[in-house]
């Protein structure tokens, strides 16, 4: 019965949670954007500009190939690699670990980070990402450690051909996921050369590995190379390396804040709390332990209740006992060097070889948001390895405890008030989701692409000018959404106006601001849809206010184009005008007759 519960937790989630993801505003919808735009026989990379690994769009344009172009069906097959990557952690624990710990990490993954909703935007989930190339990409590294480890029990070049594909399929997605998954494997090659295997057999191995790994690149190269010259595509096909290494994005103000690097002290102070908050907890439990252990059953079921209650309470002001992922830096190091430690000294014991690499490959996941380490907003992804790891550990140290001191009783002891932190732990979470998922009342499109929104006072506008739409914008006419709101491209099926899809300073820092703003004028939209977003973690306060952002974009629109309908306040002309604004090119009337 316990395989089955994954999937029922999926299932009881989907349900009671259906069409409550997304968001019409943010990166979601690029995401849906994207993969109708290839389905329509646009080119990534040369018709749309794009940024991030050639996978990730491709695999959602072939699922509305198969099954139709709507957000239902992104959002199932996202279901199903949440499965995928759910029964993934339950058979990897499940090598070093008891099956019903295996199969609680399952559904934690699924309650915490597959469905979780943390925002009112609501895309830092695995139902409805911002980026469908961190989600993939976990699963594939998921898929590369399993094969790794089934490897170890029985070398077969089966395994290892798996293991390179998934690997090289990887390397499609996301840089940061590339360099984790490098950096596990390798320590993994490295914790190799303790086994007995013959190293005749583990270099062939290598080699077969390698060259399968190489395959899939080269394979995209090949496929891009018939839209574009071969530098383009061999660029493109690591789009994400090229980003991040060629461009000032990650030392740019926003990526600064989510790191947490533009308050340290600040940040170091937030974990340092949240590390004694844990510290506390785990003295308290020692201490019930303890009275335990002495036989004084009352005392220690007092202090073992106060500590919990405590939790409680501070779970009902929203301060969870592991306060969203804070204390995860420091016990994913803990963890990592423990882990080390005890494969140096115990290489035929899977359990430390598998603390060794996830810890590795959770540690550079974590580094996009060292300072600020969490479960939520980017810690959705790059936090999820760390925290089921740390959670791991703790449902580990009571049968440590009977290994080492043979502490039966007390050991069942303690494992019942473990349980009851992380418990205490995934109710606080399910019920700051529960009560985001309430407040989303607002209905955007019909079934297949309907989705329910909170509406607040922008999301008020954009569905004015969603039910209005139809009777402003003539079908096929090109529509711009400035700075971000290319859902709306998406659910009104109207062409982009440009190849790019937002924005946002992120893509003003990545395509440059002459390639950006050159494209209004080489492209001409019918329309533009000016929408609210103050954007001053990015370093500008409103598109359009400043030279180095949108002001010549503005002062163009102003010339070439007529507003035409108003939804709310006037957009970007303070922090709170949250409204959108139609404009229509001067000369379309006049050009749309002659066509």
């Amino acid at each position: 019965m316990l395989c089955f519960l994954p999937l029922a937790t999926v299932l009881i989630l989907t349900t009671i949670r259906w069409e409550r993801y997304g968001d019409i505003r943010v990166d979601f919808g690029s995401e849906l954007a994207v993969a109708w735009q290839i389905t329509e026989g646009k080119h990534l990379y040369t018709d749309i500009a794009y940024f991030k690994g050639p996978l990730s769009p491709h695999w959602n344009a072939l699922m509305m190939y198969i099954f139709g172009v709507s957000v239902h069906t992104i959002v199932l097959a996202n279901m199903t690699i949440i499965a995928a990557i759910a029964y993934g952690i339950r058979q990897l624990a499940g090598m070093t670990m008891h099956r019903a710990v295996a199969t609680a990490l399952a559904c934690i993954f699924i309650i915490v980070f597959g469905f979780s909703t943390s925002y009112e935007v609501n895309v830092f989930n695995f139902v409805t990402p911002f980026v469908h190339e961190l989600t993939h990409g976990i699963a594939l590294s998921i898929g590369v450690f399993i094969a790794l480890e089934r490897w170890i029990r029985k070398p077969e070049i089966r395994t290892t051909v798996e293991g390179g594909l998934c690997f090289g399929l990887a390397l499609l997605t996301r840089v940061e996921i590339a360099f984790a998954l490098s950096a596990a494997i390798l320590t993994w090659f490295i914790a190799m050369k303790r086994q007995k295997i013959s190293r005749k057999i583990i270099a062939k191995h290598i080699g077969i590995f390698g060259a399968c790994t190489i395959t899939i690149p080269l394979i995209a190269i090949l496929l891009l190379n018939r839209t574009m010259p071969m530098d383009q595509a061999l660029s493109s096909t690591f789009a994400s390396f090229k980003a991040l290494l060629t461009t000032d994005v990650a030392r740019s103000p926003f990526f600064l804040h989510i790191s947490g690097w533009d308050r340290p002290l600040r940040s170091i102070a937030s974990q340092g709390a949240s590390i004694l908050i844990l510290a506390f907890y785990g003295i308290m439990f020692y201490a019930a332990a303890d009275a335990w252990d002495g036989k004084s059953y009352g005392f220690g079921i007092i202090i073992a209740a106060a500590t919990l209650s405590g939790m409680l309470l501070l779970a009902y002001y929203n301060i969870p006992p592991f306060y969203f992922g804070s204390v995860l830096l420091l016990s994913t190091i803990v963890i990592t060097c423990s882990g080390i430690l005890q494969a140096r000294r115990f290489p035929n014991l899977a359990t430390y070889r598998t603390m060794t690499f996830v810890g590795v490959y959770s540690l550079i996941l974590l580094t996009k948001i060292l300072l600020v380490p969490s479960t939520d907003f980017y810690g959705f992804a790059h936090g999820m390895p760390a925290y089921l790891l740390f959670v791991a550990v703790l449902f580990s140290v009571p049968s440590m405890l009977i290994q080492r001191f043979q502490l039966a009783s007390t050991s069942v002891f303690l494992s019942s008030l473990i349980i009851g932190m992380i418990v205490i732990e995934i109710s606080a979470t399910l019920r700051l989701d529960q009560r985001l998922i309430a407040t989303k009342t607002l209905a955007f499109g019909n079934p297949p692409d309907r989705m329910f929104v909170t509406p607040t006072t922008i999301n008020l506008a954009l569905h004015a000018f969603f039910e209005k739409a139809p009777t402003l914008i003539p079908p096929g006419s090109t529509l711009t959404v400035v700075p971000e709101g290319v859902m709306l491209n998406y659910l009104l099926r109207q062409p982009l106006g440009t190849p790019y899809l937002n924005f946002m300073v992120t893509e003003y820092c990545i395509f440059g601001k002459e390639n950006i703003e050159g494209s209004f004028a080489t492209h001409r939209p019918d329309f533009i849809l000016l929408t609210h977003k103050y954007t001053s973690e990015f370093g500008y306060p409103l598109f359009g206010k400043m030279p180095e952002y949108g002001a010549d974009v503005m002062t163009w629109l102003k010339r070439e184009y007529g507003q035409i309908a108003l939804f709310g306040e006037q957009p970007l002309t303070s922090k709170d005008s949250e409204g959108v604004a139609l404009w229509r090119r001067k000369d379309f009337l006049e050009t749309s007759s002659r066509n």
